[in-house]
């Protein structure tokens, strides 16, 4: 038994409970994402973790950010994304506030180096 760290997903559903996880566990409502990762929505989850039954490691947020059809894939499209290859330290080993750079170095980005001001030469 111990404790589950509460994260912030989004102001979308912002009272619904998300669970990122390993999946090792699977509940009525989970959904395999692939690469050994799972999402689960229904509450019943907690119970299973405070138990020592539920996922090995997990990510648990309220609510989520969206986006409208197609949104995404126009960000994506227009690169306004950094986008990496999964790694599950990252995910799951990695605190809150260092997995934005740890994500970059994958890439060799140091978002230090990186401005919001644009230019022309």
């Amino acid at each position: 038994k111990g404790s589950v760290r509460l994260h912030v997903g989004g102001p979308v559903e912002a009272t619904r409970i998300f669970v990122l996880h390993t999946d090792d566990y699977a509940g009525p409502d989970t959904v395999k994402i692939g690469n050994g990762v799972a999402i689960t929505s229904e509450p019943s989850i907690l119970k299973s973790i405070s138990e020592g039954k539920g996922p090995r490691r997990t990510r648990v947020t309220l609510g989520y950010a969206g986006w409208e059809a197609g949104q995404l894939e126009e960000e994506l499209a227009n690169n306004a994304w950094l986008t990496c290859p999964f790694d599950a330290d990252i995910l799951f080993n990695t605190a809150s506030e260092l997995r934005l750079n740890a994500a970059a170095a994958q890439l060799g980005v140091n978002l230090n180096l990186l401005t919001s001001q644009a230019g022309h030469a």
